[in-house]
């Protein structure tokens, strides 16, 4: 399937309930999409922008988001993350509510997100010193020399 979003197109884009399982589309640009109850399992969305977009039960489970951009995004219901790659991506004024089992959030900022240390939407993730979590909104010196070069 290829899917093409013109940039005169009509805001917001109404894609819920869509399969875009192994979707690849690097910097893809989602901005103000309605993504409810659709799959994005195993897309391949690095530098992708999720920015304002209506995430309720999306499931990016094993997808590359790598530095995607989920600025202002928001869901009540949970958004699955399982084993995304989020490297360098950014969440931190996303209003989720989120699973990350065994998910890639090195350098990520989630700080945003509806999530509690210990719990089982933890399970399994890797972080370094670069990520931001809602307990720790806090990283090690030399993380912003990371982000503006780009997260690995």
């Amino acid at each position: 399937m290829v899917l093409g979003f013109p940039t005169a197109a009509r805001r917001p884009f109404k894609l819920t309930r869509t399969d875009l399982t192994f979707f690849r589309q690097p910097r893809a640009n989602f901005t103000d999409a309605d993504l409810t109850y659709s799959y994005l399992t195993a897309a391949y969305l690095p530098d992708a922008r999720f920015d304002t977009s209506v995430l309720e039960a999306t499931n990016f489970t094993r997808a590359c988001l790598r530095r995607a951009s989920f600025r202002d995004a928001s869901s009540i219901r949970e958004v699955s993350f399982d084993g995304a790659d989020l490297s360098g991506a950014d969440l931190s004024h996303a209003r989720l509510s989120a699973s990350f089992r065994f998910a890639d959030l090195r350098g990520a900022d989630i700080s945003g997100t509806h999530v509690t240390r210990g719990s089982s939407q933890m399970v399994g993730v890797k972080t370094d010193g670069c990520t931001r979590l809602p307990w720790r909104r806090e990283v090690a010196k030399g993380c912003a020399d990371q982000d503006a070069a780009g997260s690995p």
